[in-house]
This record gives structure tokens, sequence and C-alpha cells, in this order.
């Protein structure tokens, strides 16, 4: 994918980690462009209103309102069932909703990789 500019497409991902305690899920976005990582927290457990709860804290992370108006494409791995929901949340900031398991798949792997390299450190 060829971008020209930083968050042009966002790549959002809950990344799934065990825990003793059930299903955490980090909140990681990462821009095409620059491959910046967003992260918006961890949560147990996955569901509607956490979804939308990291979405909108994305929308507010202060490096992200420096170029959210520009408008934006925000590329989900999969459709969660609500997706009017989450371009409520992005479309006052000109965003649209795109859903692309490879692309998703493609820009994040090497952030984990290098995420779990890092750990072992």
């Amino acid at each position: 994918m060829t971008t020209s500019r930083p968050l042009e497409y966002v790549c959002f991902f809950p990344v799934n980690i065990p825990t003793g305690e059930g299903e955490a899920y980090w909140f990681a976005s990462v821009d095409v462009y620059s491959k910046v990582i967003f992260s918006t927290g961890a949560e147990l457990g996955l569901n509607k209103q956490i979804v939308l709860k990291h979405l909108s804290l994305l929308m507010n992370e202060d490096n992200f309102k420096k170029h959210r108006d520009k408008g934006f494409t925000l590329i989900i791995h999969k459709d969660y069932g609500y997706l009017k929901e989450m371009t409520d949340i992005i479309a006052p900031y000109k965003g649209k909703l795109m859903i692309s398991d490879a692309l998703v798949t493609k820009e994040m792997v090497p952030v984990m990789e290098h995420i779990f390299k890092s750990m072992r450190r």
C-alpha cells in the first residue's frame, strides 16, 4: 500500500494476550506511513463497548489528534458487527472504515515481533 502522509491509513487491532485471569487485549494502532504505534491500553475481555471505548480513545490520543482532521482510513481486520457505531465515532474526523485482514496482518506482525524480541532482552 502506498501512502503519502501520516494517518492516511491506520490499522486498528486488539492484540490477544493470554493471561492467568483469562484473555487480555492490548489495543494497538499503527500508522502505515510512519509506523508510529498508538496504544490506548489493555482490557480483560473483548466486547462492543470495549472496542468502541478504545476507538474513541484513539481519536483523542494527542499524537493522533495532530493529523486526524486531514482525513484517514481506519483499517480493521474483520467486521465486528457494529460498523455503524465505529463509523459514527470516526466520521466527525473525516475517518472512513476499511476491512482488510491481510493489510492489518502485514502491518501488525512486525510490530508484535519487535515487542516480543524486546521483551527477551
